[in-house]
């Protein structure tokens, strides 16, 4: 008689809970870096923000990096039928 421990299925169960969890955190990084740059250009062509603009840009470029890095591998899950 065989039985199978609780901990490698943990353990399973906890490394596909954390490999789903990251390819959500990709999608959203991928189409916030899609998304960001109508931030730009918002903000560029609104001109009731004052002295403001220049530090908030720059936080929005630093974002829009941060975006680019997190979710360069993210791949559109395909419908294939599976």
């Amino acid at each position: 008689m065989h039985s199978t421990s609780p901990v490698p299925r943990l353990a399973v169960t906890l490394l596909h809970a954390a490999s789903e969890s990251a390819a959500v955190v990709k999608a959203a990084a991928f189409w916030a870096a899609v998304l960001l740059p109508f931030g730009f250009l918002w903000l560029l062509f609104d001109g009731s923000h004052g002295l403001s603009v220049p530090r908030t840009l720059l936080r929005l470029a630093a974002l829009h990096v941060l975006c680019l890095v997190v979710g360069r591998d993210y791949a559109a899950p395909t419908d294939d039928g599976d």
